[in-house]
């Protein structure tokens, strides 16, 4: 005591946050008032308000038996963030799960070549970026955007380097999936671990301990990425006005 954090849903901020505080002040010294005090959304099921009324309420336990707990962690900090209300979708826990068992199957069965490609050095340029923007929302407590940038914009990263080397897989791409990995920990703890112990043969340190990934200003190449920000515009042009010659 006092207590460093005190978060609930935002309908509380009128009553009892309120006299949470007045609470505080009158019976308590200076050095033992709340330190923190943080108000969030509720939690939304599918698109409905969830509540016991409702008979649409589930459980943690109930989530996790059904995905799995890293899938779970992954669809709830996806769900929202700040004052905005969350929005728990069934299919996008079942979706990390399967996005989940991919990267480790890659993880584990694809053979990477050492070589330093052009397309290696551009997304060990965008990765940089991608590392600034994730620590960023962490520190923010944004999981969604965190996600946003740690996971989904490293995966289309990843996209696009496969499509450009011809699914050759060289030190870049690894060095993505790993960092992509590191980035998510925090919300997929488990699978980190698992990569950590069962990849990277590291039976010493835990994941959770491993220092998290810093943007090395060094590995930036603006040029390369412009680019290939070119290469990739010129390319959807033409993919435009084929599907709009298709049709």
């Amino acid at each position: 005591y006092p207590p460093d954090f005190r978060g609930s849903a935002k309908e509380l901020i009128f009553n009892h946050f309120t006299f949470y505080i007045f609470q505080h002040l009158a019976l308590f010294s200076k050095g033992h008032y709340p330190l923190e005090v943080e108000a969030n959304g509720m939690i939304n099921l599918e698109g409905a308000k969830m509540s016991k009324s409702a008979g649409n309420s589930v459980t943690l336990l109930d989530v996790m038996e059904k995905f799995g707990v890293d899938a779970s962690r992954f669809g709830l900090a996806y769900a929202g963030e700040g004052y905005d209300d969350a929005y728990f979708r069934y299919p996008d826990a079942e979706a990390a799960g399967k996005r989940l068992k991919v990267i480790y199957r890659d993880l584990t069965t694809s053979k990477f070549t050492v070589d330093v490609q052009r397309i290696d050095k551009w997304i060990l340029s965008r990765l940089q970026n991608s590392i600034a923007e994730t620590t960023n929302h962490y520190q923010e407590q944004r999981s969604r955007s965190a996600i946003s940038t740690g996971f989904f914009g490293i995966l289309n990263d990843l996209k696009w380097y496969e499509l450009r080397s011809g699914k050759v897989k060289g030190p870049g791409y690894k060095e993505a999936l790993f960092t992509m990995v590191d980035l998510m920990t925090p919300i997929i703890p488990h699978f980190a671990e698992e990569i950590n112990e069962v990849v990277r043969k590291d039976k010493k340190t835990f994941a959770a301990h491993r220092t998290f990934p810093k943007a090395n200003k060094k590995l930036v190449a603006k040029k390369l990425e412009e680019e290939e920000n070119l290469v990739r515009n010129v390319r959807d042009d033409i993919d435009g006005i084929i599907n709009a010659i298709k049709k």
